[in-house]
């Protein structure tokens, strides 16, 4: 739950939920018993909090041995939040190399996915080239749903709608919105709540630009 909570702000560069989910982590790892697991999250989320980034990665090196692709998923994220495309893009390359090479288990079709999703966004954030975006996300979509994983297939989607909101095509991307929130609301559990608030932040941002019915903007107050 923590870790779906984690993909979407580490996706929205939301950095104070970003801190709260590795607080929440940390505190897990303690509750059992996991005490130096916790001590690494710990130290992670004060370095990132600080901006002190070569401690930050230093954290990252050593959550590298539980578990190294994901380690470098979070190094890609912090190249990001440095402002760091080139290193940022490269570390999801790898990551997305690595996969293609591994069996289809959901560990690493997930792995996979998120590192594709996340290299939109940086895409995104610093290039003004949106049709390879869009031809990347169209392939994450599509790895999504034929691997049967919902969550991340409505993640892509609402990252393809962010790219055609920015590129103009406000009605593609509110009629996409719409067809993604159904499912954002099945995911009723607390670590989900930034799932559906991403939605309902999509709706404010397409209103001004593609007027909506109460009826319909009332499916966004839930």
């Amino acid at each position: 739950i923590i870790t779906k909570g984690d993909f979407i702000n580490y996706l929205h560069s939301m950095t104070d939920l970003t801190m709260a989910g590795l607080a929440n982590t940390a505190a897990l790892w303690g509750l059992y018993g996991k005490t130096e697991m916790a001590s690494l999250n710990c130290q992670l989320l004060l370095n990132l909090n600080t901006s002190k980034w070569e401690e930050a990665e230093q954290s990252i090196r050593e959550l590298a041995s539980a578990d190294r692709w994901e380690s470098q998923l979070l190094k890609a994220e912090m190249y990001f939040l440095k402002g760091d495309p080139t290193n940022a893009l490269e570390t999801l390359h790898d990551i997305t190399d690595y996969c293609k090479t591994e069996d289809d288990s959901p560990h690493y079709i997930s792995l996979r996915l998120k590192a594709m999703i996340m290299m939109s966004e940086v895409q995104h954030s610093f290039s003004s080239i949106q049709s390879t975006n869009i031809m990347l996300l169209n392939e994450a979509l599509c790895l999504a749903k034929k691997s049967h994983m919902h969550f991340l297939a409505a993640t892509v989607e609402m990252q393809i709608a962010n790219v055609q909101l920015h590129m103009g095509c406000s009605k593609n991307a509110l009629l996409l919105v719409r067809k993604v929130l159904p499912l954002a609301q099945l995911y009723n559990d607390l670590g989900n709540i930034t799932a559906r608030n991403q939605c309902a932040w999509m709706y404010r941002q397409l209103e001004p630009q593609v007027p909506l019915e109460p009826l319909q903007m009332s499916l966004v107050m839930y």
